[in-house]
């Protein structure tokens, strides 16, 4: 019975020290809820400049081609890769209409022939079968239908850019194979 008493003396030592560890842990707890606190509200009062920071961040590794297209884009294809995205959604808008909606352009910045740096490809998106391919897999009319609507995005795209100037005349090839791809 001894050996128990003494054991239970122990056990019941080890519990008050813990049950003592427990209420500092508590009252270090409850001493830092107001500097969390702090800490969210400073948080939020920096958001904004976070946000630029990350901005001008990601606008410096893009000019130093430390970007996630560094390896497929050259720098100077940034600029026309950026027109080029624009014509893109011009021309998606009138390709949409011609299609019945099924066709769409998609800029593509994937690696070019034998790993040359890319940026300026447009491939088709086909919502028929949710697949993006090539604009090279298009038959010679819908070719036809992509040309011209890339013509008619890049007039929107001057008219808009410009003050409204109207781009009034095209030339429109008979499509008899000149414009595959």
């Amino acid at each position: 019975l001894d050996p128990l008493r003494a054991r239970f003396a122990e056990l019941d030592g080890a519990a008050k020290v813990a049950a003592g560890e427990v209420a500092e842990c508590r009252r270090r707890a409850d001493e830092r809820e107001p500097l969390i606190a702090e800490l969210f509200v400073a948080a939020a009062a920096i958001a904004p400049q976070r946000a630029e920071f990350d901005q001008l961040a990601h606008v410096a590794d893009v000019v130093a081609g430390r970007g996630q297209k560094a390896r497929t884009m050259a720098r100077r294809a940034d600029v026309p890769a950026s027109r080029l995205a624009g014509v893109a959604e011009a021309a998606s808008a009138r390709l949409r209409g011609m299609s019945s909606g099924r066709y769409e352009f998609v800029h593509s910045d994937e690696a070019g022939v034998r790993g040359k740096r890319g940026g300026l490809g447009l491939d088709i998106r086909d919502d028929y079968t949710g697949v993006v391919r090539s604009a090279k897999t298009l038959s010679g009319g819908e070719a036809f239908l992509a040309s011209l609507s890339l013509a008619l995005g890049l007039a929107d795209v001057v008219a808009a850019e410009s003050g409204g100037v109207v781009l009034d005349t095209m030339f429109i090839d008979e499509g008899f194979g000149t414009l595959d791809a």
